[in-house]
């Protein structure tokens, strides 16, 4: 799909290097430039792609670098807001060196502009920050519900960095084959995950706003508490629990039917179980948890009805999950170490990954 387009990422951690595996794995060719000095820099996704060790503070490597950028078409600048302007790359340097170039910027808060609060787009931040500041680190609390406890999985720089970013150089690529010319495209992490949360952020809102009995109040009846509402745990039928052998199932049913399954396959007389009447969700928690800790996460994930009408799922760690995912949903990577790119000796290994997503399919031919 992206076969001929080639991109430089500038190597960091985090969306810029996940992004460019992303597009790396639809077919653009990715050349890396690594700067020789930096001592944290993320080499797990780099395979199959070409690894430059530049400094550009260095006017020998600067100008391989402006080489590299005349016959590039997407230039990926994980850096803080102005820092590539300073090492002598700023948007007008190299738009000039190649119109048709698209300059993705991603930054934790931003670029900068004159009209702009400079202290709050020049900040730091990593995942946590991001997810902090808009509001939605809030909700990621334990069982216990005492203090928020950040995702493992980077939600704010895989969904506010690299799918916006990647989108972003979608879209750039489209108006430039109307225009000739590239674009700018400006991504703040924090911006991003705060957009991809829009359904979250408003459903909120909503909530307060609608009636007692309808399903967007039952949503978020309660917006001072964590564990209290549908979304976060508070509902017995949208949450997890304990088995007998200190593993986990996932409930994931919302729906009445499924609930209606969830009931049948559980024993749970219906009318025991009211399923929007929020005053008995902590009793109805507790009936549920009584019942799947009697069995291990084995039999329940056994149970074919209650897995395949009731949402049921297992709580895997993610070795599990690469162990028990379909085959066809994972690929072997070949992954190096080498002393260009921070190991101290040559290593070379396969780790399994997931297969890429989504998959383009060509339309079948018409029924005769």
């Amino acid at each position: 799909m992206l076969k001929g387009l080639k991109v430089l990422e500038l190597a960091s951690i985090g969306s810029s290097n996940v992004c460019c595996h992303l597009l790396k794995d639809y077919g653009a060719t990715i050349t890396r430039i690594l700067n020789p000095q930096s001592a944290f820099v993320d080499h797990t996704l780099n395979a199959e792609k070409t690894t430059l060790s530049l400094d550009l503070r260095e006017s020998p490597d600067k100008i391989k670098m402006m080489e590299l950028c005349k016959t590039s078409d997407v230039l990926l600048d994980p850096f803080r807001p102005k820092c590539l302007d300073r090492l002598g790359f700023s948007p007008a340097i190299l738009h000039r060196l190649n119109p048709r170039l698209i300059l993705a910027r991603i930054s934790g808060y931003g670029n900068v502009d004159d009209r702009q609060d400079k202290d709050y787009y020049m900040r730091p931040g990593h995942d946590i920050n991001y997810l902090a500041e808009t509001g939605l680190l809030w909700q990621f609390t334990g069982e216990t519900c005492s203090r928020p406890i950040p995702p493992a999985s980077m939600i704010a720089e895989m969904a506010g960095g690299v799918y916006t970013t990647a989108f972003g150089i979608m879209m750039a690529l489209y108006e430039r084959e109307k225009t000739g010319n590239g674009k700018i495209v400006d991504v703040s992490i924090a911006d991003g995950v705060s957009y991809v949360s829009s359904q979250f952020l408003a459903s909120r809102q909503v909530s307060q706003r609608t009636s007692t009995a309808s399903f967007s109040s039952a949503l978020w009846p309660d917006l001072t508490k964590q564990c209290a509402n549908l979304l976060d745990g508070g509902a017995p039928f949208y949450r997890t629990y304990e088995t007998k052998d200190k593993k986990y199932v996932a409930v994931g049913a919302i729906e009445p039917h499924f609930y209606a399954n969830l009931l049948k396959e559980l024993g749970v007389p219906p009318a025991t179980a009211p399923q929007m009447d929020r005053v008995a969700w902590p009793r109805i928690c507790a009936l549920f948890s009584g019942i799947f800790i009697t069995e291990t996460r084995e039999y329940w994930i056994n149970q074919k009805n209650l897995v395949q009408s009731a949402c049921v799922s297992p709580v895997w760690s993610p070795e599990e999950a690469i162990a028990n995912r379909p085959p066809h949903t994972m690929r072997p990577m070949r992954f190096s170490v080498s002393p260009l790119s921070g190991g101290s000796k040559d290593k070379n290994f396969s780790v399994q990954v997931p297969s890429k997503c989504p998959v383009l399919l060509d339309f079948p031919p018409e029924d005769r």
